[in-house]
């Protein structure tokens, strides 16, 4: 080939960028024991419906009804494979397998049968299908080494479902503070909470908001790109299939790792104790820094500096980070490619080439010929690998940060008690019953779960995983 293309090293590590390869032996597809949404009846192999952790944080009651409590929590199936040996059986002997290793826990299937939250009335978007056969017959199109197996086609069929169902039903409105605050900071009186406790609420109370909202911006940023992206795959319009999977990137790298920074943050400031306001402005000064980096960071610039005064990260460096957070090499160059794509380079050129003279004994020839059509598939480019590969991690990775993401504002609404005071939008959590799972999210028992500062633990997560250090 005249351009460069992967090398066939490359290949493997490349399919290696999304977790779940079935490699023991009698892995079982995940498609054989998929767990069944009560009320939509859809597919839950993934990241469950966003609240089904627990709590009224995701899915808010419908006509102001209280949102009921569940059993027990679900395990994100982000694997996509289910292998054999390792499954929980409960009293009315009903199995639910799950995936060995760091990914998952056994289920617990009275999960299924207990109390779930509402869903969301429906909304004026049309039902969205997914991935279409044609789709999925373009991303396993191309050189052997270079297509898409039919178990990265099913992780990305679920993916795009799971994702765009979440965006489907999570609130579509919800509101945002940010306080000037006075030298004297006048508070309501609440019963059962003292000054200083509510004083600590009031202060974090802006903070959370914004976090909320940034985990349901981010959802809906997603769904516009998934549905676009499923369209010009159906259409076989990869340059704008690329520019979708490109965004998809960029927009997971982005949340995954300023999301893990602001966790960070609130799990080393909860390891200390906190008397009152004051013991918490520097973890409030750092977290803003992140906040406004993600809601107000800009390249626009106007008398050479930023319109917003808020410089954004570029967004290689974000990219790089994601792919070291996440532990899969081969990201950046997959990401590269895309963007060759994108831009008016040799990408977006080749990708409709469908012949090209081979580089062996280029130096004695004189005439090299090319075919270029309209209706080319991208095969000479590995385009439609490049777009199926990267679109399966960002998902993957999107799902699995903006789950932990929710186990941390679940967290700061809990340890903060901003539950106690006057406030209605998207995120809020109360405490739990006793001998129930914590509405944080986390697999623990209310009471158990640890909600407070100065704490010598994490909240707990669901399973280990190397998207967690």
């Amino acid at each position: 080939m005249l351009s460069p293309s992967h090398s066939d090293e490359e290949a493997h590590q490349l399919h290696d960028l999304v977790p779940g390869q079935a490699v023991e032996p009698g892995a079982v597809p995940v498609e054989k024991d998929l767990l069944v949404c009560e009320e939509c009846r859809e597919p839950l192999a993934g990241w469950v419906h966003p609240g089904d952790a627990g709590g009224d944080a995701g899915l808010p009651s419908i006509d102001g009804d209280a949102v009921p409590q569940r059993e027990g929590p679900f395990v994100p199936l982000i694997s996509g494979v289910a292998r054999g040996g390792e499954m929980w059986s409960n009293s009315s002997e009903e199995t639910v397998w799950s995936s060995g290793g760091a990914w998952l826990r056994p289920l617990r299937t009275e999960a299924i049968r207990g109390n779930r939250p509402k869903l969301m009335p429906p909304n004026s978007t049309p039902a969205f299908q997914g991935l279409t056969k044609s789709a999925e017959d373009l991303l396993a199109t191309g050189r052997p080494k270079y297509r898409l197996t039919e178990q990265e086609l099913l992780q990305l069929r679920l993916h795009i479902k799971m994702i765009a169902s979440w965006a489907d039903r999570s609130p579509q409105k919800t509101s945002f503070f940010f306080v000037k605050w006075q030298p004297v900071l006048v508070l309501p009186r609440i019963e059962g909470y003292s000054r200083d406790e509510l004083g600590i609420a009031a202060y974090l109370q802006p903070l959370h908001s914004q976090l909320c909202a940034l985990a349901l911006q981010v959802l809906w940023k997603a769904n516009q790109l998934i549905r676009t992206l499923s369209s010009a795959l159906d259409s076989a319009d990869l340059i704008v299939a690329a520019t979708m999977a490109r965004s998809l990137v960029e927009a997971a790298a982005a949340f995954g790792c300023e999301s893990d920074q602001i966790s960070q943050l609130w799990r080393t400031r909860c390891r200390q104790p906190a008397p009152d306001m004051e013991s918490l402005k520097d973890f409030v000064h750092d977290a803003r820094q992140v906040v406004g980096q993600i809601l107000f960071g800009t390249k626009m610039k106007r008398d050479k500096q930023p319109e917003t005064g808020i410089e954004r990260t570029n967004i290689l460096t974000l990219v790089d980070k994601a792919e070291r957070l996440s532990e899969h090499p081969g990201l950046r160059r997959l990401y590269d490619s895309l963007c060759d794509t994108v831009h008016p380079s040799i990408g977006s050129n080749r990708c409709f080439w469908t012949e090209e003279p081979e580089a062996d004994g280029a130096e004695d020839r004189a005439i090299f010929a090319f075919v270029t059509e309209r209706t080319a598939r991208g095969e000479l480019s590995d385009l439609p690998f490049t777009i199926g590969m990267t679109a399966l991690w960002a998902l993957t990775w999107l799902g699995w940060m903006w789950g932990l993401f929710e186990r941390t504002r679940g967290d700061l609404c809990l340890t903060a008690k901003i539950y106690a005071l006057p406030f209605s939008y998207y995120g809020i959590v109360h405490p739990g019953v006793a001998g129930e799972y914590c509405p944080c999210g986390s697999t623990a028992l209310a009471g158990v779960c640890p909600h407070y500062f100065g704490r010598s633990e994490d909240v707990p997560v669901l399973a280990a995983s190397p998207l967690v250090r």
